[in-house]
């Protein structure tokens, strides 16, 4: 790698859906001042940028996301260069939206990857120029709705627009004592059957697996397809190969234990950095052979209360009836919704240093998205006052420690800052 030192500001969700650079409020610029200082801005956008390309789907990514055009450019405007789109609500207004999400935001002059007109460009990496140095940056998705995934494209079919998946097919794995795996493997044998079926005490047979244990249960695992699993990593290495530093984002909902596996596996082969988003809220940081690992930054933009207009099956999906308003469904959605709570609206954004292949600095930004504010303000990122720096700081730092990072509160800035 160059010895030339870069910095990155790296960002979770980004759910933005109106306009934000006519806003002068002093904690809202000292953010973007400290997004355009940066020498890469990356985050993930959780939305679709179109006008009136696509039709809503029958089913979204929770609500059915839409921001106008003018978002890409103002992304641009706060030093926005990389997002990634490989998410959940990618496909609310299908291969449309897709495309259009695209062309707009290319047209701002920013870098996009995880979705695109078919899976060779949406699993490909994509690269930015930083400072004499070459970020490559390979996103995909663990959470999304299932018809939203990209295709390969053949010589005589075109593939389907869509984002890059990681598919996670779910086993359920029946417990029971010692003595009934050995039953079965017993009277196989008398049967002249194969014995393949059974490894470590536990016997498969077509969709049934049962394995050995002190009593009976049912126990839910996720496994990866194979196919996502080695395209994604054979991507990853292909960036690797090409670029400085390498930024893989994954977007899952679910953060099991095939997901660390994932995880090392990505760095293995070649990822410099992991942000992992789509919790909403924030999780710990964690340092592996050098390389953070962001298990989860929390939101950086969350407008879903700012979209202007819904489909007919959005209100449909809550009971409402035809005459309701885009207001009575937000109004109504909040009620029910999970997400509705003040750690969705307390974020954290991250500056990273690095120099010659080696990560010399890590920071934390807490960010404030306004949860006690009016509408208008609300789910608009603001660099938050020391008080509620501290409060965001010492729950990533809470995090951290189960995962052998530290973190101190820096209160002369209101940061937190990564010990390496």
């Amino acid at each position: 790698m160059s010895d030339t030192e870069i910095s990155l500001f790296i960002a979770g969700d980004a759910i933005i859906t109106v306009p934000w650079s006519d806003c002068d409020e002093p904690a809202f610029r000292a953010l973007v001042d400290e997004m355009r200082a940066c020498d890469l801005t990356l985050m993930n956008l959780e939305t679709v940028i179109r006008s009136d390309k696509g039709y809503p789907q029958a089913d979204s990514g929770g609500t059915w996301t839409s921001s106008p055009p003018e978002i890409a450019s103002e992304l641009a405007w706060a030093g926005v260069n990389m997002v990634s789109h490989a998410n959940n609500h990618a496909f609310d207004y299908g291969t449309g939206g897709i495309l259009e999400t695209l062309h707009h935001v290319e047209q701002a002059g920013i870098v996009l990857s995880g979705s695109g007109p078919d899976l060779q460009a949406a699993r490909a990496p994509r690269h930015v120029q930083a400072k004499g140095a070459m970020v490559g940056h390979v996103s995909l998705a663990a959470s999304f709705v299932p018809y939203g995934r990209a295709s390969h494209s053949r010589p005589d079919v075109a593939g389907r627009p869509g984002i890059n998946p990681l598919r996670i097919d779910k086993d359920t794995v029946f417990v029971v004592p010692d003595y009934v795996v050995g039953l079965l493997k017993r009277f196989d044998a008398m049967c002249g059957k194969s014995t393949h079926r059974y490894v470590e005490k536990r016997f498969t047979k077509a969709h049934l697996t049962l394995e050995a244990g002190d009593r009976f249960g049912v126990l839910k695992r996720g496994r990866l397809r194979e196919s996502d699993r080695a395209g994604n990593l054979e991507a990853i290495r292909s960036c690797s190969d090409a670029a400085d530093l390498t930024i893989v984002s994954i977007h899952s909902h679910d953060q099991r234990k095939w997901l660390r596996r994932f995880i090392l596996e990505t760095i293995e082969a070649g990822a410099d950095i992991v942000l992992v988003h789509g919790v909403h809220h924030v999780r710990g940081v964690e340092i592996v052979s050098g390389k953070p690992v962001f298990h989860g930054l929390g939101d950086f933009v969350y407008q879903t209360g700012r979209i202007s207009a819904f489909p007919s099956d959005a209100y449909e999906k809550l009971g409402m009836d035809a005459g309701s308003s885009p207001e009575d469904f937000i109004k109504e959605s909040r009620r029910r919704s999970r997400l509705w709570r003040r750690s969705t609206y307390e974020g954290c954004a991250a500056r990273i240093d690095w120099k010659n292949g080696e990560l010399i600095g890590l920071q934390l930004l807490p960010v404030d998205l306004g949860f006690d504010g009016p509408d208008t303000r609300l789910g608009r990122p603001h660099r938050a006052d020391p008080h509620l720096s501290r409060r965001i700081i010492e729950r990533i730092a809470a995090a951290s420690r189960k995962l052998g990072t530290r973190v101190r509160f820096v209160e002369s800035e209101s940061v937190g800052r990564v010990e390496l």
